[in-house]
């Protein structure tokens, strides 16, 4: 199923598409919903790959702590931590005949992706990659995570066929304290790195300096001494 007709895509972007061509993709995946939510229920709101009202997806990643990543960065973006909302994390498995794989940078960056900010919120080259490729027919796309050292697995429900496989394996209770306690740490860990590092590269720079005007020293003294040479002192004497 196509997107609307109003978007005309970029003909770059749907040859390298073309290009990548489809695989098959049979993966465990991970995804976080609020409480009650049918795990397997796309969404049409919009995001990273999905334009908002033009087509249904569905977020997943390839790693637990990936998909909480996601949803933990988003909540920590709200003025108070909206404690009694609830979420769960379910464990799916996606089976697909046409997965578009885009798993590093460098073909983002062909598909003219800004990946120096990724993790912004600039998604007008992502969103029409997605578009794309729900034009050209794929079920789902695999692409980097924004927020962990991951994949995210980006089902196009609209485009599954009748052979495709969604399925919720099990469901637990996002623990978000505990979640935010182990962030916390992270960042406190990070923080005590950082005076080291900059210490570390502070004196990294200064030895560079003093190499530089040591060999600086040691180039004007070679060209005083040569000078010498050619130009013996005359006494000023008549």
């Amino acid at each position: 199923m196509s997107g609307p007709a109003t978007r005309v895509h970029d003909r770059n972007v749907l040859d390298i598409l073309e290009s990548i061509g489809a695989q098959p993709l049979d993966a465990q995946a991970w995804r976080i919903t609020r409480e009650g939510r049918d795990a397997t229920k796309g969404s049409t709101a919009g995001g990273r790959w999905s334009p908002t009202g033009e087509l249904e997806v569905l977020y997943t990643s390839s790693e637990k702590d990936g998909a909480i990543a996601e949803i933990g960065h988003r909540l920590s973006l709200e003025p108070v931590w909206p404690s009694k909302l609830f979420h769960e994390l379910h464990e799916l498995r996606i089976r697909v005949e046409r997965a578009l794989h885009l798993p590093d940078f460098k073909i983002l960056q062909d598909l003219g992706v800004n990946t120096e900010r990724y993790e912004s919120y600039e998604y007008g080259a992502t969103q029409a990659i997605a578009a794309a490729a729900q034009f050209l027919g794929y079920e789902a796309l695999v692409a980097p995570n924004a927020r962990h050292p991951s994949l995210n697995l980006v089902v196009l429900t609209e485009n599954l066929e009748p052979t495709a496989l969604l399925e919720v394996i099990s469901t637990e209770r996002v623990d978000w304290s505990a979640w935010r306690r182990q962030s916390r740490t992270r960042r406190q860990s990070a923080q005590d790195r950082r005076p080291k590092q900059i210490g570390s590269r502070l004196r990294q720079n200064a030895k560079r300096q003093l190499a530089r005007s040591a060999a600086h020293g040691a180039h004007i003294h070679r060209g005083a001494l040569r000078r010498s040479r050619k130009s013996p002192i005359r006494s000023s004497a008549r």
